[in-house]
């Protein structure tokens, strides 16, 4: 049982349907109050009463029934006018999910206003991998004992 209601165009959440354990994002609310969500990559909307849906911080996964093949990912450049991200998706809408999300985790909970989405470049994608090796590198060992 979810103990908030979850924030349209945000929040992920986590439901049972027809047997299988479905997670997508709230895009609207129905007139009786159910949440109205959606998953990019089964190409699905359910309406799902909000007693029946669980927040989750899942990412909702590309993964496919076991007969299809996986879906095939671009890195897309998200931007605000000051801060942007790179995020893996099949295509533009499901980058700025992603992206709004991604954005969201760095400035808590101010507004997101997205002014540019597009298929990073290779220099773009090369530096956030040497940025995300720089982090690693000056992160002190874990000291257990």
């Amino acid at each position: 049982m979810a103990s908030a209601r979850p924030a349209a165009g945000f929040d992920n959440v986590a439901f049972e349907f027809e047997g299988q354990r479905i997670v997508g994002t709230v895009i609207d609310y129905d007139k009786d109050g159910s949440l109205v969500v959606g998953n990019p990559f089964l190409e699905g909307v359910w309406s799902v009463p909000v007693e029946e849906a669980t927040i989750t911080k899942e990412h909702i996964t590309n993964a496919p029934p076991c007969d299809q093949e996986p879906i095939a990912m671009t890195t897309y450049y998200v931007a605000t006018l000051a801060k942007y991200v790179l995020v893996d998706s099949e295509n533009e809408a499901d980058a700025r999910q992603r992206g709004h999300v991604a954005l969201r985790e760095l400035d808590g909970d101010r507004p997101i206003h997205i002014r540019t989405i597009r298929p990073a470049t290779n220099e773009e994608i090369e530096l956030q991998r040497w940025h995300q090796d720089m982090v690693a590198a000056e992160k002190p060992p874990d000291r257990r004992s």
